[in-house]
C-alpha cells in the first residue's frame, strides 16, 4: 500500500513538472515564432546604439508604474523617467555600440517572457576618449497587442574584484 501511494505521489509530481516545463519554453537563437527572440533583443540593443530615445521607445511599455533598474541612477520609474536619464547619459557620447555577448536565455509563457543575457558596449565620448564595458541584463516582456514590450529591466555591470594571492 505504501508503495502504491508513493508511486501515485511520484507520478503526480512528475506530471506537474512535465506540464510546467511544457509551458515554459527556453528559446535560444531566436527560434521562437510566438515570443521574445534573440533577434528582438538585438533589435532593442541596436535601438539603444542609435542614442535616440524615440527609436528606443517602441521596445518599452509606457506604463508609469514600471520599474527599470540601471547602473546609475539605480532606479527609474516608468519609461519617461528612463528616457530622460538615457538622454542625459548620451549627451556625453559621440557613439555607443551595444551587442549581445552571449546567447540569451529566454523563457516564453503565454503573453509573458523573461530572459537574461550578457552584453558588450564600445563607446566613444565626445572628447574622443573610448570606453568598453561588459554588463548583464535581466528583462521581463509582456505581449501588448502584437508587440512584445519590456515592462521591467535590470541592467548591471559587475564590480571589479581585486586580484587575490594564492597561499
Amino acid at each position: 500500500m505504501i508503495i502504491k501511494k508513493t508511486m501515485a505521489v511520484l507520478w503526480v509530481c512528475m506530471s506537474v513538472l512535465a506540464v510546467g516545463l511544457g509551458q515554459t519554453k527556453q528559446v535560444k537563437g531566436g527560434t521562437s515564432t510566438s515570443g521574445v527572440t534573440k533577434a528582438l533583443i538585438q533589435e532593442t540593443l541596436d535601438a539603444w546604439s542609435t542614442m535616440d530615445t524615440n527609436k528606443i521607445a517602441p521596445f518599452y511599455s509606457k506604463a508609469p508604474e514600471n520599474i527599470f533598474f540601471d547602473v546609475a541612477p539605480m532606479q527609474f520609474k516608468g519609461w519617461e523617467e528612463w528616457a530622460k536619464g538615457a538622454q542625459n547619459l548620451f549627451s556625453d557620447y559621440k557613439s555607443f555600440k551595444l551587442r549581445l555577448a552571449t546567447e540569451p536565455i529566454i523563457h516564453n509563457e503565454g503573453n509573458w517572457a523573461w530572459g537574461t543575457y550578457l552584453w558588450h558596449v564600445d563607446a566613444v565620448h565626445k572628447d574622443g576618449k573610448t570606453e568598453t564595458l561588459d554588463g548583464r541584463d535581466t528583462a521581463i516582456w509582456q505581449k501588448q497587442g502584437n508587440r512584445w514590450l519590456t515592462v521591467h529591466e535590470h541592467v548591471s555591470i559587475p564590480v571589479s574584484m581585486p586580484a587575490t594571492e594564492n597561499k
